[in-house]
């Protein structure tokens, strides 16, 4: 167990580690300089020397609610056509063009002006166009996001209708994401639990945080940063919430204590916060995003120590979660220590979260499909346990027959596949068998009759109680088998039961129905019929068969039968 553990938390750092060697994503223009701007001051007006500028692109804090940058377009080199960076909310960007001889053009963008582009969370804006452009100052009023200071480049292409390597993994992993929803809903439609719900719906937001984030959805809609900010922040929060409930429901329920699944409902609440307060929050720049990533904090501990705690009480369950997730929370630890403040470099990691949700699908998908195939083992074991008690309550203990809780509810459908013909037998003389020679031996008198009335394919038995026996026959012969059948009982019970004083016989009241006739049959109205047939054979000496025929057996008859 404790080699189990070791191997879990040394995936865990090696996780962890991958992250430092992902390259973060960087300009593609070395002079690029950034500086903090006052409200009303242009990034034109500082002098290039001005110590204000850094160029050594290192510290990337936001340290104030207006950032600007600016690019040095060497000698020769092509023009820039279009600014592109991180997408992240802000309230204006503005974008002025230089050219050699200090004349300048200028755009101001909102963030409906700004499209989304190819790439991974990339958004773009044209540069205005001057004659011999020398220089680029970019103006950005209140990023949410170092990243969108740091990941500004200029390019010469539209970043907007081709699709890269990156973008190409991304698509294949949203393909990926859509097979656990589909497995996960025909899950549901087999056990009606609620995790298979909750993993869908944790599915289905990751699938929407990739494809929009991914630059996916950019090759079939055209949307500006006003839609992606909140689509990203809410599928993004929505998927953790998910992912919390999809813990809460589906570790085994002895694993768990009610005070622990309440606290990941309470972090999947939490999740839902966090979004709110990242779309609303009134904090400034620099304060506003090392709050939103250090409210992630408490809810990775949660999810850290309820991983552990049934990881070490032995859940099943549990290695499927901790395998899928810690890729995940290593990602996430990464991404929170870097955007709180502790590392200058603002940190995005899609790439490596990208194939942590590849992994957290592939590993929790079996997981779910491990725990559906043990509730639907334990289902089916419940179900044939019912099924056999069921049959053990319609079976009569002592003779093996059936007993009259094996027809309750199922005469009409019996009398509908044929069976219209009953008999009601009952031992003459019973009472005396067990008073002379004890209850054992009417006991064996009782099997030897069981074993005379011999239940076929046509032929239904079944003990009544006591002496009194039933047979429910179908063919065109059935009177004269059930007539057999009550004859061969002196015999069997002769055979089998040796040293009675006399032969065992049995009195018989039989009705048949016609077939032409109705089937809605009333089981009470024969059964009193027979009964009565069959004290009328008691009362003309026993051992005999007293029976009828009913023709045209309609709503009449049965009330005819029910008076008499």
């Amino acid at each position: 167990m404790w080699l189990r553990r070791s191997g879990y938390f040394l995936l865990f750092m090696a996780a962890l580690l991958v992250q430092l060697f992902i390259p973060l994503r960087a300009s593609n223009e070395a002079a690029m300089c950034h500086a903090a701007l006052a409200r009303g001051e242009s990034a034109a007006s500082l002098a290039p020397q001005s110590p204000r500028w850094d160029c050594s692109g290192k510290d990337w804090h936001v340290a104030s609610n207006r950032t600007a940058l600016r690019f040095e377009i060497k000698p020769g080199q092509e023009p820039p056509r279009w600014l592109t960076t991180r997408a992240s909310d802000f309230t204006r960007i503005t974008v002025v063009a230089k050219d050699k001889s200090g004349s300048s053009a200028s755009k101001v963008f909102h963030p409906a002006d700004l499209t989304i582009g190819d790439g991974v969370a990339r958004m773009y804006a044209p540069i205005p166009q001057v004659p011999a452009l020398s220089q680029v100052f970019v103006e950005i009023d209140d990023p949410h996001f170092a990243g969108m200071v740091k990941g500004a480049e200029l390019s010469q292409v539209e970043p907007r209708g081709t699709a890269g390597a990156m973008e190409t993994f991304v698509a294949i992993l949203c393909g990926l994401l859509l097979a656990p929803i589909v497995f996960d809903l025909a899950y549901y439609r087999v056990l009606r639990e609620r995790f298979f719900l909750w993993h869908a719906a944790a599915s289905a937001m990751m699938l929407t945080y990739t494809a929009t984030t991914g630059g996916v959805l950019t090759h079939f809609f055209g949307f500006s940063e006003v839609s992606f900010g909140p689509l990203s922040n809410w599928s993004f929060g929505i998927a953790i919430a998910s992912a919390a409930m999809f813990f809460a429901n589906f570790i085994e329920p002895d694993m768990l204590r009610r005070h622990e699944r309440r606290a990941m409902k309470i972090s999947a609440a939490a999740c839902i916060g966090i979004s709110l307060f990242e779309q609303i929050s009134p904090l400034p720049t620099g304060m506003m995003q090392q709050v939103f990533y250090m409210l992630w904090i408490p809810v990775l501990a949660t999810f850290v120590w309820l991983m552990l705690v049934v990881l070490r009480r032995g859940s099943r369950a549990a290695n499927y979660v901790v395998l899928a997730w810690l890729p995940l929370a290593a990602t996430g630890l990464y991404r929170i220590l870097g955007n709180v403040g502790i590392n200058p470099q603002p940190v995005d990691a899609f790439e490596a979260f990208y194939c942590s949700i590849m992994l957290e699908v592939m590993i929790s998908s079996l997981g779910v499909a491990d725990r559906f195939l043990a509730l639907r083992r334990e289902r089916d074991r419940a179900l044939t346990e019912a099924q056999l008690q069921s049959a053990m309550a319609g079976v009569d203990a002592l003779t093996g027959l059936a007993n009259r809780r094996a027809i309750d509810g199922r005469f009409a459908e019996l009398f509908a596949q044929g069976f219209r013909t009953m008999a009601v037998l009952d031992l003459d003389h019973f009472k005396a068998i067990n008073d002379s020679h004890g209850h054992t031996t009417g006991d064996n008198v009782l099997k030897a009759v069981a074993a005379a009335l011999s239940p076929d394919k046509d032929t239904m038995v079944l003990r009544l109680g006591g002496e009194e026996f039933m047979l429910l026959l179908r063919g065109a012969d059935a009177q004269s088998r059930a007539e057999s059948r009550r004859q061969a009982i002196t015999l069997r019970v002769s055979a089998l039961v040796p040293g009675l004083e006399r032969p065992v016989t049995a009195s018989m009241g039989m009705l048949a129905l016609d077939h032409d006739g109705p089937v809605n049959a009333d089981f009470s109205s024969l059964y009193s019929h027979c009964d009565r047939l069959l004290y009328e054979a008691k009362a003309n000496g026993r051992n005999r068969t007293m029976q009828e025929r009913l023709r045209g057996f309609g709503k009449g008859r049965q009330r005819a039968l029910k008076a008499g």
